[in-house]
């Protein structure tokens, strides 16, 4: 683990688990062939303790053990499950193979917990932890699986959302969850096969694409035309305006109608000969406007 500046490239720390943790520690196998390395540890989350001392919360997925490390002499101040836990585990707060140990704002804990590969829970699930420092105790206080279960060998994540929910990536198996404050599910989809989900996250999306809005058109009848105006990735339009006329250079307004979805169908009691449309913002502003099209 480095810690780098961007500008300069300087390496602010560095932290290697060998001389640190020791090799029987871990849970994984070595491999049978002399020429393959034996990854004991596996590093897959850091995480800035939020207090600002400038700590480490480390996730090691082979070790089932989340370490805190000092920032200034990488000594490990302590740890949490796996064979050498500081702390006394409490019920349901063991993990296997976890990933994306972080710290949250109240200084509970979330990880994800894989339970494999191989199977060591019988499903995988996002956990959130606190460490009772006075009684060195590590309680669990919430826990959020799918249903049907999933048991994903590898990667996944938990966001912790600010309203409460949390947003949980499973991982191998390419689904993603968002649980509400009583662990009821609200989301659920998934990518097809063979996708995989490293980690997944929600976040407020806006965006304006570069190319200009698309239409198409229809010749309904002798005097009515019904287009079709698209603007693929944009998040922005309320609604579109119709604009024909003789040529490019002489449209005006024909109609508009609201957004509805990836496409928007829109019949015109008009047979100009050119057609164009623009996509409107929520006050009523053109965002751009498409090429011409002839009927």
């Amino acid at each position: 683990m480095q810690q780098v500046d961007v500008k300069t490239g300087l390496v602010m720390f560095e932290w290697h688990a060998y001389g640190h943790v020791a090799l029987d520690d871990s849970y994984a196998n070595s491999p049978h062939d002399p020429n393959r390395p034996w990854d004991f540890f596996h590093v897959n989350s850091i995480s800035p303790d939020p207090w600002g001392d400038g700590d480490l919360l480390i996730s090691s997925r082979n070790t089932w053990t989340v370490y805190e490390i000092n920032h200034r002499s990488g000594s490990i101040l302590w740890r949490i499950g796996g064979k050498k836990s500081t702390f006394r585990m409490g019920p349901g707060t063991g993990t296997a193979y976890q990933h994306d140990a972080r710290w949250q704002p109240d200084h509970t804990l979330t990880i994800f917990d894989n339970g494999a590969t191989p199977k060591a829970h019988s499903q995988s699930r996002a956990i959130r932890e606190q460490i009772d420092f006075k009684h060195r105790i590590v309680k669990l206080l919430a826990r959020v699986v799918r249903t049907p279960p999933l048991l994903s060998g590898s990667q996944g994540n938990d966001q912790a959302l600010g309203n409460g929910d949390s947003f949980v990536g499973w991982g191998e198996t390419p689904y993603f969850t968002e649980f509400n404050a009583a662990g009821q599910a609200v989301f659920d989809a998934h990518l097809p096969a063979p996708a995989q989900v490293y980690r997944s996250f929600r976040f407020p999306w806006s965006a304006t694409p570069a190319a200009p809005p698309a239409i198409a058109l229809k010749v309904t009848g002798a005097t009515t035309t019904t287009l079709y105006a698209s603007w693929n990735g944009a998040t922005g339009v309320s609604a579109w305006r119709v604009l024909g006329g003789v040529n490019p250079a002489t449209l005006s307004p024909l109609a508009s109608a609201p957004s509805a979805g990836f496409e928007t169908a829109i019949a015109v009691p008009s047979a100009a000969p050119v057609f164009a449309v623009q996509a409107l913002g929520p006050a009523g502003e053109v965002l751009a406007i498409s090429h011409a099209l002839a009927r």
